[in-house]
């Protein structure tokens, strides 16, 4: 590793590979035998501990597990059409993801006990939750070659690596449930999106076509070829045109042609087969806002939407049929809860019934909070530090970084500063409304930058600040946006790495004599540069020297707001990688229950301390890293520390915390009782369904108001 001290003034030039050129890295992280192949391995080592061993999930889990089961139990063409968990349709969601775990236990085997010297208790749960490992295995090599299309390679690679093994991710893979499969699909939606939209600007969809790059004042104009080793356009400055390269402009664009508009409306029409309209809404707003942001809308028409059309209607009219037509049974309507109608009006058709619970998952669920599932605005945000953990270090500055390259402002910053300061002499942004005002004028007066940060933003802003604003919220709704924030933190890293920006030690600012200086001017102009997180002067353009850039981020390594961000960062660290592990370990091994016994603790202990003590060594030598700024560095060993909580807590503590498992308790007691399925079973009080999972179908959920009686009666 070959490493050159920043605070000399020299470009560092070190990589994350040992003895490799930088442009080897970047072969390596591009090509599948190397990069490929490496997230594959890694996405096993983080989704497959605890896959088979924890126990049915309550409640979402068990509901899709029993409905796949009952449909592939059904044998009839009505039970696939319909999921059911016990003698209730279940169609808030569609049904793909049931039809994919049904053929997951056809094909892996679903019979009693057929696993048991596998997973224990869990009665056959892994096998439905195949299709989200392999969704979320998917949805990670998508991001890569995403990542590859727009930016660095190794900026790929890491952010399909963060996106991986962050909790959210994780966690989720880990459950039969339909928001991986999702995931996948609004993923491969936004791929082909992205080439449709690169083709109808520049005419290509790949990062080989040559770009217009000016110096930052304009003296200068060069034409680079993206495609060259080392020289891509995400290295450009910050002032670069969204413009193709004279030899493009004059080079007629051919249209778009089927492939990748046919894959879009595929992806997109197997996204609403998942869950609705989430696919149909994240790709609708980006290339709204790309549309609006570039002042280009005939590329739209290169998405083939009368084709599109024919692809939705075709595969999903049959089966909205084939619903409507099973719904018409009134003694079905009424085990959905819905009333009868009153002597005298017609029967309740089918298609209104099935309206009602559409009616009910759309703009129910936006305008009231459903099932208790309420949040405020900026919910989501507050989530998003620990749920993409590692990869949001950055978050922030990478949003703002894209920000600032996706959207180049047309007002010159002094224009703008003075605007500024003559509104809030005036009072104007005294108020909220002023200000926001202010924002959306600037916003307006903005002109599209480098596409690739443009496409992230419109991918993930919009929807974002739609999923803010809806009533009902938790956490898993803003997976679709993942993607997006895994590469532009990805993307910032690199650049936080590679330009003096923004981690400068203590240590090393000393030395420069920087840490303490006055603020200073601009050596092109007037401007005064402190402050400032930039390698360029927002003013005139002039690239600022090591000294300058010095100077800049030695201020910023110490600003309060980023020390917090480092902070906050380190704590979820702390907690998600030895606090959390730590505090299930002491509840497991004080359980009364006899799940683990006595003889066995030491086996449960041990390696959990030694979970414990490398997550915790990893995780100071990530924070020290990150001072030294070897943010590369300090993101691998994180990634490692998510590795060891996936092993150590999800495959190893997870599953031995009885406590967590009633109804796995429950149904051991029962066995000890002699109960077989062929008995009769009902529970009162208790209406979990993992115990409805557990039991295959047999427990009946009697109600508290007497009617038990009826049942032992019977």
């Amino acid at each position: 590793m070959r490493i050159v001290d920043l605070s000399i003034g020299k470009i560092r030039r070190g990589n994350d590979a040992a003895g490799l050129e930088p442009r080897q890295v970047r072969t390596l992280a591009r090509s599948w035998r190397a990069g490929g192949i490496g997230l594959v391995l890694l996405c096993l080592l983080v989704y497959v501990p605890g896959l088979w061993t924890i126990p049915p999930i309550d409640r979402d889990e068990s509901r899709f597990a029993q409905a796949s089961r009952q449909m592939l139990e059904s044998g009839t063409l009505s039970g696939w059409i319909v999921p059911m968990v016990q003698d209730k349709p279940r169609l808030n969601k569609p049904p793909l993801i049931y039809w994919l775990q049904a053929g997951s236990a056809a094909l892996l085997g679903d019979a009693p006990d057929q696993w048991a010297w596998l997973d224990g208790e869990s009665q056959n749960v892994w096998v439905y939750r195949v299709p989200s490992v392999l969704a979320a295995m998917m949805t990670v090599l998508l991001t890569w070659r995403l990542g590859v299309r727009m930016f660095d390679p190794r900026a790929a690679w890491l952010a399909a690596a963060l996106l991986a093994v962050c909790p959210m991710v994780v966690w989720d893979a880990h459950q039969a449930r339909a928001d991986q499969v999702l995931l996948a699909m609004t993923t491969a939606t936004m791929l082909c999106l992205w080439v449709v939209w690169k083709q109808g600007i520049d005419g290509s969809g790949h990062p080989g076509i040559k770009w217009r790059a000016s110096d930052p004042s304009g003296a200068n104009r060069r034409e680079v070829e993206a495609a060259q080793p080392g020289v891509r356009q995400d290295a450009f400055s910050p002032a670069d045109s969204f413009r193709p390269s004279a030899h493009a402009a004059q080079t007629p664009v051919p249209r778009s042609g089927w492939k990748w508009p046919v894959l879009f409306w595929l992806f997109l029409t197997l996204g609403v087969m998942t869950k609705g309209p989430i696919t149909p809404m994240v790709a609708g707003l980006t290339a709204l806002s790309l549309s609006l942001l570039t002042r280009r809308w005939r590329w739209l028409l290169d998405l083939r939407p009368l084709v599109g059309i024919v692809i939705l209607v075709a595969i999903v009219a049959p089966w909205v049929y084939g619903v409507t037509r099973v719904l018409e049974d009134p003694a079905l309507q009424l085990r959905m809860g819905m009333p009868l109608p009153s002597p005298g009006e017609p029967a309740r058709s089918g298609f209104a019934a099935y309206w009602s619970i559409v009616y009910a998952e759309t703009i129910g669920r936006s305008a009231g909070a459903k099932e208790g599932h309420w949040g405020p605005p900026g919910y989501h945000i507050v989530l998003l530090g620990a749920l993409f953990w590692p990869g949001s270090l950055l978050t922030a500055a990478a949003i703002g970084r894209a920000w600032k390259r996706g959207l180049v402002a047309r007002m010159k910053l002094n224009e703008e500063v003075a605007e500024t300061a003559e509104g809030r002499k005036s009072g104007r942004f005294a108020s909220l409304r002023g200000s926001v005002a202010s924002w959306l004028r600037r916003l307006y007066h903005s002109r599209a930058g480098r596409p690739a940060e443009l496409f992230c933003l419109a991918w993930m802003l919009p929807s974002w600040i739609v999923f803010e604003l809806i009533s009902t919220k938790l956490p898993h709704y803003t997976m679709p946006l993942y993607p997006a924030v895994a590469m532009l933190s990805a993307r910032m890293l690199f650049a936080a790495r590679t330009s003096f920006f923004p981690y400068v030690s203590k240590q090393r600012a000393q030395r420069l004599s920087l840490l303490l200086q006055k603020p200073h001017k601009c050596p092109g102009c007037t401007y005064q540069l402190t402050g400032l997180r930039s390698s360029h002067c927002p003013e005139c353009g002039l690239p600022l020297s090591v000294t300058d850039q010095g100077r800049l981020a030695a201020g910023y390594q110490h600003d309060p707001g980023q020390r917090a961000g480092r902070f906050i960062w380190v704590v979820l660290g702390v907690a998600i990688g030895v606090v959390g592990p730590l505090a299930l370990l002491v509840w497991s091994i004080s359980s009364k229950d006899e799940a683990i016994p006595l003889s066995w603790r030491p086996i449960v202990i041990i390696p959990a301390a030694m979970v414990l003590i490398v997550n915790g060594m990893m995780i100071h030598f990530a924070v020290k890293w990150q001072r030294q700024g070897g943010l590369i560095r300090s993101m691998l060993v994180s990634i490692m520390v998510s590795i060891t909580f996936s092993v150590g807590v999800l495959g190893h503590l997870l599953p031995r915390a009885p406590e967590l498992w009633l109804s796995v308790g429950i149904k051991k007691g029962l066995r000890d009782m002699g109960w077989t399925p062929d008995t009769p079973l009902a529970t009162l009080g208790y209406y979990e369904d993992s115990l409805i999972f557990l039991t295959r179908g047999r427990a009946v959920r009697l109600p508290l108001d007497g009617r038990a009686s009826f049942w032992i009666a019977e």
